[in-house]
């Protein structure tokens, strides 16, 4: 079986993606079309050239002309698209063109912004019901689109399924160093993930816990204007923007409590990796974020989405021994916990499923 992907994403976060495909010996050939080149067994990838990348039009020209390309003269059988838009939107409709299954794989942004957006919500549950499958990240998201009307309640398991990410543990041990940063984020510095509402909330900490640190892990389009903020915000010696970092365990180990302010998220990995470091959460409620942090045990969900609400759920880690040491143990038990799901062996067996089906 030949697959052709059209996708984002970073490298890491793509393979983790790509490892039960690699794996499958129903899988031949993996073909992408995305803007950075990725390598790998099966894989072949087609990214735009140096004059094509000057213009995100020219970019986008290119991954359209080469999709169509590669469905033209390659027997493929399956087509993926990580996020809706644009790639889902390339996807259903070579899909459809080209009489090949697709398979949608909306990620937290796209499921829980785009949808919920009523200007648009038809025109993405339409391209969501044109695909063959979904790919989410999690059961509240299978569920949201069973209530938005997307499929029948008795044709979800077919039609929608949870791939889980490969993950080994054993890459995020919990080695306790000096600690450096009371709090600590990863993530890119773009719209969804909200980072001014973390800083906002870090400064009304700092009012009671003066010498607060704070690593903000990532790079993104928003970054001068974040670093301008804190400054503006007084955090200019409180705040780091290593930016992106390819030893986020270590900063992690020498980190207190992990912080996620996204508007928007599927099950972020960058939560995983900081529970399998012992690190007590704070998060937003939303997406599937809840099936791996639980409120009270291994993090303190924040239902308002403001400052004020990050800003005490942090101070009260922060500051209650008992509570955070019971939190930070408890964060542990994701090793075990979930070892086997997000297993390699457990997304080959998800995947085979699905590509028997095709």
């Amino acid at each position: 079986m030949n697959i052709l992907i059209a996708c984002g994403l970073s490298n890491s976060k793509l393979h983790s993606k790509l490892a039960p495909l690699i794996a499958s010996t129903r899988v031949d050939k993996i073909y992408i079309v995305r803007k950075e080149r990725i390598a790998g067994d099966k894989i072949v990838c087609f990214c735009p050239p140096g004059f094509f990348k000057l213009n995100i039009v020219f970019t986008e020209a290119y991954r359209i002309f080469m999709l169509v390309y590669l469905c033209l003269m390659l027997k493929i059988d399956l087509l993926i698209g990580i996020y809706l838009f644009p790639h889902g939107v390339y996807t259903v409709i070579l899909g459809k063109a080209f009489r090949k299954k697709s398979i949608l794989m909306p990620l937290g942004t796209d499921l829980f912004w785009n949808i919920a957006d009523s200007r648009f919500e038809k025109i993405w549950l339409w391209l969501l019901g044109l695909a063959d499958f979904i790919g989410v990240r999690g059961d509240n998201s299978k569920a949201y689109l069973i209530k938005r009307g997307l499929v029948p309640q008795g044709l979800a398991p077919q039609k929608i399924f949870i791939p889980p990410n490969v993950f080994d543990f054993d890459e995020f041990p919990a080695k306790k160093q000096a600690v450096k940063y009371q709090i600590i984020t990863v993530g890119s510095l773009v719209a969804d993930k909200r980072m001014d509402i973390l800083l906002r909330a870090v400064a009304q900490v700092k009012q009671n816990i003066k010498h607060i640190k704070v690593a903000v892990i990532g790079s993104g389009k928003l970054e001068s204007r974040l670093k301008n903020l804190a400054g503006q915000l007084g955090l200019t010696d409180n705040v780091d923007f290593p930016g992106a970092v390819s030893n986020v365990r270590d900063y992690l180990n020498a980190s207190q409590v992990f912080v996620l302010t996204s508007r928007t998220e599927g099950l972020p990995m960058a939560m995983v990796e900081a529970l399998s470091c012992g690190l007590p959460v704070v998060v937003a409620e939303v997406g599937d974020i809840n099936t791996v942090a639980k409120n009270g045990i291994n993090a303190l969900l924040v239902s308002s989405f403001t400052p004020e609400a990050f800003a005490r759920a942090i101070e009260k880690l922060l500051t209650d021994e008992q509570l955070y040491s019971r939190l930070a143990q408890n964060a542990l038990t994701i090793r075990q916990d979930y070892k086997q799901e997000y297993s390699l062996e457990n997304a080959l067996k998800v995947w085979d499923g699905i590509l028997d089906q095709v």
